[in-house]
């Protein structure tokens, strides 16, 4: 073989950092994973304020500056945003739910994420591993 001793230490350590770099990602992906199929529920939108008068005649928003507040929960249906009133009783339930829905939208993202980089990384190692052969003993790095 004609390559280079120094060279196929280089190579080597190269491709051991590779194979690293991926046994960390997959761990980092199995964590992600795990949170990903929890049995957390969630909903889909975005909790907001509003304030308005509501226009019956014997209320004081009706005679007065006086604005009603109301939370609403937004969300898109069919490409249109869509509001629902959350009652009192319900606001801290539906936070809640709504941000498990933005958890859960962040480690989907990040599952991809770490995917696309697996998948970088594994090119990266089998160029690295690759060499030619030229007949005659003689191999080549890629």
């Amino acid at each position: 073989m004609n390559v280079n001793n120094t060279y196929i230490r280089q190579r080597n350590r190269e491709i051991s950092k590779l194979r690293l770099k991926i046994i960390n990602l997959c761990k980092e992906l199995n964590i992600q994973i795990k949170k990903l199929i929890d049995r957390e529920i969630h909903i889909r939108g975005t909790v907001y304020k509003m304030a308005g008068k509501c226009g019956k005649r014997n209320c004081k928003c009706y005679k007065t500056d006086y604005s009603h507040e109301v939370w609403r929960l937004a969300k898109s249906v069919s490409g249109k945003m869509t509001a629902r009133v959350i009652s009192k009783g319900d606001l801290n339930k539906v936070r809640t739910l709504t941000e498990n829905y933005r958890r859960y939208v962040m480690t989907k993202n990040k599952v991809l994420e770490i995917e696309k980089e697996i998948n970088s990384t594994i090119k990266e190692l089998a160029i690295a591993k690759s060499v030619e052969y030229y007949g005659k003993g003689k191999f080549k790095a890629k």
